[in-house]
């Protein structure tokens, strides 16, 4: 059974793999999750605006600082690591 998946069945799931372009299946993906995103947009955007709302003034703080300012804090709370 081994000699049957490495002979034949490996071969044509490499060849498949190999005749995707990477590039259309990525951008097909991404026209996907924006079209979701989209659609879901007016679902969310009331429970986001609650939730930042509900929140502390130190998280509101670092959701409006750079992304790297939030990750230094983690860095730092997690002791470096």
């Amino acid at each position: 059974m081994a000699d049957v998946w490495k002979s034949m069945v490996l071969p044509r799931i490499q060849e498949v793999v190999k005749s995707f372009d990477e590039s259309k299946v990525g951008l097909c993906v991404q026209e996907e999750i924006s079209k979701e995103s989209e659609e879901k947009k007016p679902q969310l955007q009331p429970k986001v605006t609650e939730i930042y709302e509900a929140s502390p003034a130190q998280i509101k703080d670092h959701i409006s600082s750079p992304v790297e300012d939030s990750m230094d804090l983690i860095s730092s709370s997690r002791g470096g690591k």
